[in-house]
């Protein structure tokens, strides 16, 4: 697809034609999941960032400045998608392992309680 034809699939996409957003979508998805998977480093977090991506493009098309470059944008709504993603399994990660901790603390003996258990359990012994 030389530029003239982009531009032309660009402006179709841009007023609705679906069919022209799917030209976009396989002109650029091999280079955009590579991208995707470079910053992920996981390949199903790729797809992810990619569907995402395409999707967000979508919604935002009629805010595409033509006089920037479409594979360009696209590629910025990439990284941001991708950077989205990693905080948000960072997030996770570290709300799972605050969780674990708290519960990890909640479990631990106080050490009043363990001397009133050791001593009760001397007591019955003693019996």
């Amino acid at each position: 697809m030389d530029a003239t034809e982009a531009a032309a699939v660009l402006a179709r996409a841009r007023q609705g034609d679906s069919e022209a957003f799917r030209a976009l979508v396989e002109r650029h998805s091999r280079s955009v999941f590579r991208l995707a998977y470079r910053m992920t480093g996981n390949e199903q977090d790729a797809e992810d960032v990619v569907q995402e991506s395409f999707l967000r493009a979508y919604k935002q098309l009629g805010r595409f400045e033509s006089r920037a470059n479409f594979g360009t944008w696209l590629y910025r709504i990439v990284a941001n998608c991708s950077v989205d993603l990693m905080r948000s399994k960072q997030a996770r990660h570290d709300q799972v392992r605050g969780d674990s901790l708290d519960a990890a603390a909640a479990s631990a003996v106080e050490p009043g309680r363990a001397n009133s258990s050791t001593r009760a359990r001397a007591a019955l012994a003693a019996r």
